[in-house]
């Protein structure tokens, strides 16, 4: 199973280059190798095919990243069950492409899952708490709905600040969005 996993790191490695051709080949391989040793239902099987997933991603094939993020998602339920952080990954990878494809309302229901996922896995206080509060901000914020909008990066913010501290490009990043919101908000 190491030549599995090696394949999949690899191919995570290709990716974060650009080079998404031999990002996809060693993808595939892992999923092959973690299929024939362990069959469909299987974590590495659902790590495959996450992976493959993001590297859809970067080249913008929008229904196979779909659809491998839906596989992971049943693979990790069938395994784990509801609360679990590899499901809390999966919701929050739906909700990141719904969003990118401007369907907010299957993205808002996408992070939501997500964040009461990390809610009752972390409790109140995790970084992974701040990403979703970040990323139900950008959804409002496609949406107009501003002040749900400012919520949400204001919750970012805070635990960022509280983890990373104030120059991490994380807490930077919530606190230019809730800048942007303020403004935005201000002049309307």
């Amino acid at each position: 199973m190491n030549v599995a996993i090696t394949y999949n790191n690899i191919g995570m490695v290709y990716n974060s280059q650009g080079d998404h051709a031999k990002a996809f080949e060693s993808c595939s391989k892992s999923l092959e190798i973690a299929k024939s040793i362990y069959g469909e239902n299987h974590s590495h099987v659902a790590s495959s095919y996450n992976n493959l997933g993001l590297i859809y991603e970067s080249q913008g094939e929008n229904k196979k990243t779909l659809e491998c993020y839906l596989n992971s998602l049943a693979i990790y339920q069938s395994i784990y069950g509801e609360n679990h952080p590899h499901i809390s990954i999966s919701f929050n990878n739906l909700g990141g492409i719904c969003c990118k494809q401007g369907k907010y309302k299957e993205a808002l229901e996408y992070y939501m899952k997500s964040l009461e996922i990390r809610k009752f896995v972390h409790r109140e206080n995790h970084p992974d708490l701040a990403n979703s509060y970040y990323n139900l901000g950008i959804v409002y914020e496609n949406q107009g709905e501003f002040q749900n909008s400012l919520e949400y990066y204001s919750k970012s913010l805070e635990l960022s600040q509280s983890f990373y501290g104030e120059n991490h490009p994380k807490t930077i990043a919530s606190l230019s969005k809730i800048s942007q919101i303020s403004s935005i908000m201000q002049t309307s």
